[in-house]
């Protein structure tokens, strides 16, 4: 995770953000008891624009000398979920972003034994800024939404 580290900025860190690998329901990989990266060797992958997650992803990849038989970058989370439940790819993805599909069995979560991806929501604001009343009851329910989910 990129930690905020500036003089001139707060941040607040608020939630950790699980990051799970998917792929479509009947994809070999999604039967197995566990997945490592070296698994995903030959596989078609979907990522999302440069982040975080997807740096740590690829580092695991490329340690596991994974050859993908292509890779696909999306700049929209939804974009890739529909390819993955099309059967396009595999991808990591927010937790959050695909729990729905993942209960509703349009999507796997694989069970990873890869590194974990430990990314944190944060809230971030100028020190300096006057918090006016306004920004003040902002940066509260933005606390209570997401700290609430």
């Amino acid at each position: 995770m990129t930690r905020i580290n500036s003089e001139k900025l707060i941040a607040e860190q608020l939630v950790s953000e699980p990051i799970v690998i998917v792929s479509p329901p009947n994809h070999p990989l999604a039967h197995k008891s566990e997945v490592r990266p070296a698994d995903l060797d030959g596989q078609s992958l979907l990522f999302t624009e440069k982040c975080d997650y997807r740096n740590i992803f690829e580092a695991s990849l490329v340690d596991a000398a994974v050859q993908p038989l292509c890779d696909l970058e999306l700049g929209d989370i939804e974009a890739i979920k529909k390819c993955v439940i099309a059967g396009i790819g595999i991808a990591a993805l927010p937790k959050l972003a695909v729990e729905k599909e993942i209960e509703e069995g349009s999507m796997s979560a694989l069970r990873w034994k890869g590194p974990e991806f430990p990314i944190v929501t944060q809230l971030v604001w100028h020190k300096d800024k006057w918090v006016s009343p306004a920004l003040s009851a902002f940066l509260d329910v933005t606390r209570e939404v997401i700290l609430d989910h």
